[in-house]
């Protein structure tokens, strides 16, 4: 049996590689916000298709990222620190592929915060941290109550004090950038008092004391108000039982006089109170009744003639 030969040929631009695929990119300094950005991909051979990569990852159009019509460049403006990394342009066709890579960093910062407390006891640390974002790094300065304090990014103090409380400033400068940004932070270092365990006993048995002294004298007073009150009504029923037993009997002149009571007198038959005199020949008789109902009373007052 004859060997079989089998020969493919190639058709059209296919039969030829892609070969020499270089980048263009920005020659300048990249700030965020400041300057753009420009790539532009290139290569030989027969080639169909252009791809853009960012990181390994296809780079997709946005309002600040705008690609060609024949795709073989790509502008970025204005430039993020986002933007920073690695770009990848992919030229190939069917058959297949070459590409090149071109990458860049962008400049941006110093954006600084403060991280710490904000109140703290007296005799506790201090712990500050300044947070600075930027590229490249930035340098920076503490001030307190706007006297320099050190260059750390991590402020500490022992052992803190009253005269601690104030505004704490971290300042940054990024010296490609040109930026000089701070952030401040107001502390406050409230005073403590420490007691020893005899001065709490001693504040714990004078509290006692004083409720002690509180309920004794309220019941004290509850009862002195009770003799009082007792002694009153004491001093009006006696008052009233004098009135009771001793008859008012107006002064005649130091007349000697007699008073004679009883019980319904022929005499009286007025129904409002009544004074009678008459003569009985011993001398002047008065009668006084009062009322019409019950156990009526008679003074007779006889004046006595010698």
């Amino acid at each position: 049996m004859s060997p079989v030969t089998c020969q493919h040929e190639a058709s059209g631009d296919h039969s030829y590689p892609v070969t020499n695929v270089s980048i263009t990119g920005p020659n300048i300094t990249l700030v965020e916000g400041k300057t753009s950005a420009k790539f532009s991909c290139d290569g030989k051979g027969s080639i169909t298709t252009t791809e853009w990569l960012k990181d390994g990852q296809r780079l997709s159009e946005s309002d600040r990222i705008i690609f060609s019509a024949d795709n073989r460049s790509v502008s970025i403006n204005p430039v993020s620190r986002s933007d920073s990394g690695e770009y990848i342009c992919n030229l190939s066709n069917p058959i297949i592929h070459d590409q090149a890579n071109y990458s860049i960093t962008v400049f941006y910062g110093p954006d600084v915060k403060i991280l710490g407390a904000e109140i703290l006891d007296e005799g506790s640390d201090i712990l500050l941290y300044c947070l600075v974002s930027s590229a490249p790094p930035a340098s920076l300065i503490w001030t307190v109550n706007y006297k320099d304090a050190g260059t750390s990014a991590l402020y500490m103090q022992e052992n803190s004090r009253l005269s601690h409380s104030g505004i704490y400033t971290c300042s940054a400068s990024n010296n490609i950038t040109g930026e000089i940004r701070s952030a401040k932070h107001t502390l406050t270092v409230r005073g403590t008092s420490v007691l020893t365990p005899g001065e709490i006993a001693g504040i714990v048995v004078g509290v006692i004391l004083l409720v002690l002294l509180a309920v004794s004298m309220f019941f004290n007073f509850r009862n002195f108000k009770g003799f009082r009150g007792n002694a009153q009504i004491h001093n009006e029923d006696n008052m009233k039982n004098q009135d009771r037993q001793i008859p008012k009997i107006p002064k005649v002149e130091e007349t000697p006089m007699e008073i004679i009571a009883f019980k319904n007198p022929t005499t009286y038959q007025n129904t409002d109170d009544i004074y009678m005199c008459e003569d009985n020949g011993w001398g002047l008789q008065m009668s006084i009744g009062f009322g019409e109902q019950g156990m009526h009373r008679f003074m007779k007052l006889f004046l006595l003639t010698s």
